[in-house]
């Protein structure tokens, strides 16, 4: 967005170290995890706490998508919130990780949506030759109404991508998805 002279910036938040983890406190990327194959990148207001503990890292975020205010008394407020929980696991060859999510979301006075996802993904090299890539997400809910009929949510979506390095100058590439 042009705003002349004017100073603009989509993302602003403060890194916290501590002896028992890191804080990142403020507006930030989100929606990202893992390759990124099924990344939906976007700017969300989250608190994230990270711990590294030797080759593993746990990951916790709070995030607020949109928090709108109701209308009138009789109506209820229109909520976007997600909650995270990561582990990232760094091995001598590759690393693999696992998210679990919760998208907790008042979308009207009369519908509550409650979408969990389940996201591994992996990048290994195997004998110095092969190296797959690959990752999972699996997400499942539903939506319900106040009145009407409620609304089971399902996706699926993933990829495995794999090279070889042959002796030839020309590397095998195969790569393989569904969404």
């Amino acid at each position: 967005v042009d705003n002349g002279d004017n100073i603009d910036f989509d993302r602003a938040y403060i890194n916290i170290k501590t002896p028992y983890g890191m804080f990142d406190i403020g507006r930030m990327g989100a929606r990202t995890f893992g390759t990124s194959y099924v990344d939906d990148v976007t700017d969300r207001d989250r608190i994230k706490y990270t711990l590294p503990l030797g080759d593993l890292t746990i990951l916790a975020v709070y995030g607020k998508k949109f928090n709108g205010d109701a209308l009138s008394l009789t109506e209820s407020s229109m909520d976007l919130t997600g909650y995270s929980l990561a582990g990232v696991y760094k091995m001598p060859n590759g690393v693999a990780g696992l998210l679990l999510h919760l998208e907790d979301n008042q979308l009207s006075a009369m519908a509550d949506q409650k979408e969990f996802f389940i996201n591994p993904y992996w990048d290994l090299t195997l004998m110095d030759t092969v190296n797959l890539i690959g990752e999972v997400k699996y997400e499942f809910g539903e939506i319900d109404y106040d009145t009407g009929t409620d609304i089971d949510v399902a996706r699926f979506a993933g990829n495995i991508e794999g090279t070889m390095a042959l002796p030839t100058a020309y590397p095998m590439k195969l790569m393989v998805g569904y969404a």
